[in-house]
C-alpha cells in the first residue's frame, strides 16, 4: 500500500528508498529482493527517541560482518537530509532514528484540522470491492452472534471507503431450499391455531414467539384462505402424523410432503410470506444498527439460470456424473475430501451448487477485490470454497474470507446462556435496545475477529472511564465543552505560523506523536481488513487527552499558548470524530 500523494506514509517510503541507496553505494552490494522492497523506515512507537525509526543497520549486520551501530552511523553520515527532518540519530543496538521538522508537523496537523483527511491517510491497491456479511438465513431474526459479523463488515466498508474503494456491501439471502420450507411449516401450523385448528409443533420446526407473530400476521391478511378449502384433509393429516411411529427429519420430512400434497402452490405462496416478514425484520434491525447493504436473493440465481450456467461449465471439464438418480460434482478430483451433490433427486439444487455459482459470479465481475465475512463455523466450508474455486478460475487472488468468531454474552459476571435451537437465543435488536447501538458496535469490533468475544453487559451500559466507549466518546464532549465555553467555532478558528512551537509540554508532545500515528494504523486496518486496531488506537488517544486535560490548562493567559492548545485540541477531536465514524459508534458533542 504505497501512496506517494500523502503525507508521512509517503516519507517513509522515499526515506527506505535513500536508505537503500546510501547502503548499496556505500558497501557496494545489492541487497536481497526481499530486503530491497521492504518498508524500512516504521512509525516509533517510543517518542523520546523520535517520530520514525529504522533497523536497516541490523538487518544488514549479518550481510555485511559488520557491528549494526556501525553501519548505522555510516549511513546517517552519507544519507542526505531531507527538508522534512529535522535531525536524525544513531540509538543502540543500531536503530536509525527520524525526528520530523515542525513545518512537516504542523503541516500534517493543519490537514486534520481542515479534515482533509485522504491527504494523509494512505489509498488501498483496490478500487472497486465487493463485500459480502451478514447473510444470514432468512429463518429468523438477527441474533447476537450475527451481529458481530454486522457490525465487523459496515466497519471494514466504511475503513475501505475511507482510503479511496467503491464498496458493494451485499447480503446473500439464501431464500430456496430445506430451511425455508420448515420455516413455512412452522409458521402454517401456529396459522391453523389462530383460525381454530390448533397443532403441535413437531420436532425441528422453529420456535419463538417470532413464528407466532408472522401465524398472527398471516391470519389477519389471508383469514382462513390456506385452512378452509382443505380442512378435512389437514385433520386427517394431523391425525395421521401425530401418532406416527416416525420421528426427528424423517418425520419433518413427511410432515412438509403432506403439506405440499395439500396445499400445491398455496405452500409458496405461504413460504413467500414468511420470508418477506423475516427479511423485513431483519432490514429494519440492520439498519436500526447502522448497516446498509444490497440484498442478492439466491432464487435470482435459479431464475437466471446461474446455476444450470456453472453446472455446464463444469460438464465442459467432465467435472460432473449422474449417481443414484443424483448429480454430482467429482470435486475429489479437484482437492476435496469427498464428491459434492450438486442436483438431488427431485431436481433441486443444493445449497453448495448455488453457493459456489454465486461465488463464481462474484470473481467473474470487474472487482479488484471479492471478501466474504463469514461465521466461525464456516471455516470448513470456506477452505472448501476456496479450493474448488482455484482449482475452476485458477487465480482466486481477489478472494478473500474473514472469519468471525463467537460472542459470549456476561451478565452479573455470568455467562448467559444461549441456544438457537431451544428458542434461546438473544435477538441483535434486543442487545443493542439494551445497550445501545455504540457500545454494540464498538464492543463487537475492538478484538480481532478470530478471537472470542465476551460482552459484558454491565460493563457496555456503565457510564464510567472503565467503559472504553464512553471513555473515548467524554474526550470528544469534553473538546467541545472547551470549545463551547471560549465561543470557538472549529470551522472558523485560524492557525498561526508558529502555533506548534508552543506546544512543549510532554503531553501535548504525546498527542501530536499519537496523532502522526494514524496513517500507520489505517494503514494496518486495511491490510488486516480488520479495525481492531483503529479501535484501540482510539482508546489510546482519548487517555492520552485526559491526560493532556489535567495536567495542561487551555484557557491559558498566554493567547499564543492558548490559540495552539485548542488548535491541537481541535485535532484530536477531529481524529476520534473520524475514527468512531468508520467504527459507526457516534461523538456526541454533550453527555
Amino acid at each position: 500500500m504505497k501512496n506517494h500523494q500523502t503525507l508521512l506514509i509517503a516519507l517513509s517510503d522515499d526515506l527506505s528508498a535513500q536508505l537503500i541507496e546510501v547502503a548499496e553505494a556505500y558497501y557496494h552490494l545489492s541487497l536481497p529482493s526481499d530486503l530491497k522492497h521492504a518498508r524500512l523506515v516504521e512509525f516509533n512507537r517510543h517518542p523520546q527517541f523520535g517520530h520514525l525509526t529504522s533497523n536497516i543497520a541490523m538487518r544488514l549486520a549479518r550481510i555485511c560482518k559488520l557491528s549494526p551501530m556501525v553501519i548505522a552511523q555510516a549511513i546517517v553520515d552519507h544519507m542526505p537530509r531531507p527538508k522534512s527532518t529535522a535531525k536524525c540519530e544513531v540509538k543502540a543496538p543500531g536503530y536509525i532514528n527520524f525526528y520530523l521538522a515542525d513545518s512537516y508537523i504542523q503541516d500534517f496537523l493543519i490537514k486534520i484540522h481542515q479534515q482533509h483527511f485522504q491527504t494523509i491517510l494512505p489509498s488501498a491497491p483496490w478500487k472497486k470491492v465487493h463485500l459480502e456479511y451478514v447473510s444470514a438465513n432468512p429463518t429468523g431474526p438477527i441474533h447476537v452472534g450475527h451481529g458481530r459479523g454486522a457490525a465487523a463488515g459496515a466497519s471494514l466498508a466504511a475503513l475501505l471507503q475511507a482510503v479511496g474503494c467503491q464498496v458493494h456491501q451485499e447480503y446473500y439471502v439464501n431464500n430456496v431450499g430445506r430451511q425455508m420450507q420448515v420455516l413455512a411449516l412452522s409458521v402454517w401450523l401456529r396459522y391453523l391455531a389462530q383460525v381454530g385448528q390448533p397443532v403441535d409443533l413437531p420436532a425441528g420446526c422453529y420456535q419463538g414467539q417470532y413464528i407466532d407473530v408472522i401465524a398472527q400476521k398471516m391470519a389477519s391478511d389471508y383469514k382462513e384462505r390456506f385452512f378452509q378449502p382443505h380442512a378435512k384433509s389437514i385433520a386427517l393429516m394431523i391425525n395421521q402424523l401425530s401418532g406416527s411411529s416416525l420421528a426427528g427429519e424423517d418425520l419433518l420430512g413427511q410432515w412438509i410432503l403432506r403439506v405440499m400434497d395439500i396445499l400445491g402452490d398455496e405452500l409458496s405462496v405461504i413460504r413467500q410470506f414468511c420470508c418477506d416478514q423475516v427479511l423485513s425484520g431483519i432490514r429494519q434491525d440492520l439498519e436500526s444498527f447502522g448497516v446498509q447493504q444490497h440484498w442478492f436473493l439466491e432464487h435470482q440465481l435459479h431464475d437466471q439460470g446461474k446455476i444450470q450456467a456453472f453446472i455446464g461449465q463444469l460438464e465442459k471439464e467432465n467435472l460432473v456424473f449422474e449417481q443414484d438418480g443424483a448429480l454430482w460434482f467429482n470435486s475429489k478430483q479437484l482437492g476435496d475430501e469427498k464428491n459434492r451433490v450438486l442436483r438431488r433427486q427431485d431436481g433441486t439444487y443444493t445449497y453448495f451448487a448455488a453457493d459456489t455459482a454465486y461465488h463464481v459470479e462474484k470473481l467473474s465481475a470487474d472487482y479488484d477485490l471479492c471478501i466474504a465475512v463469514f461465521g466461525a463455523d464456516h471455516h470448513g466450508h470456506a477452505d472448501k470454497m476456496h479450493r474448488i474455486l482455484k482449482s475452476l478460475l485458477g487465480d482466486t487472488s481477489t478472494l478473500k474470507f474473514k472469519l468471525v468468531q463467537f460472542v459470549s454474552l456476561i451478565q452479573n459476571s455470568e455467562r448467559v446462556a444461549m441456544s438457537t435451537r431451544a428458542d434461546q437465543f438473544i435477538t441483535l435488536k434486543s442487545l443493542y435496545s439494551e445497550v445501545g447501538v455504540d457500545a454494540a458496535r464498538f464492543f463487537y469490533v475492538a478484538r480481532r475477529l478470530d478471537q472470542h468475544v465476551d460482552f459484558d453487559l454491565d460493563l457496555a451500559k456503565s457510564q464510567s472511564m472503565d467503559n472504553p466507549v464512553y471513555y473515548i466518546q467524554y474526550a470528544h464532549a469534553r473538546i467541545h465543552q472547551i470549545l463551547s465555553s471560549v465561543g470557538v467555532s472549529k470551522d472558523r478558528e485560524k492557525l498561526c505560523d508558529d502555533w506548534l512551537a508552543q506546544l512543549t509540554h510532554p503531553k501535548e508532545l504525546a498527542l501530536i506523536h499519537h496523532s502522526l500515528k494514524l496513517p500507520w494504523v489505517i494503514e494496518q486496518s486495511v491490510r488486516d481488513l480488520e479495525v481492531h486496531a483503529l479501535a484501540h488506537y482510539l482508546i489510546d488517544l482519548a487517555k492520552l487527552f485526559h491526560q493532556f486535560y489535567a495536567q495542561c490548562p487551555v484557557l491559558v493567559d498566554s493567547p499564543k499558548q492558548k490559540q495552539a492548545r485548542i488548535a491541537l485540541i481541535i485535532c484530536v477531536a477531529r481524529v476520534i470524530a473520524f475514527g468512531l465514524s468508520i467504527l459507526g459508534v457516534s461523538a456526541p458533542k454533550k453527555m
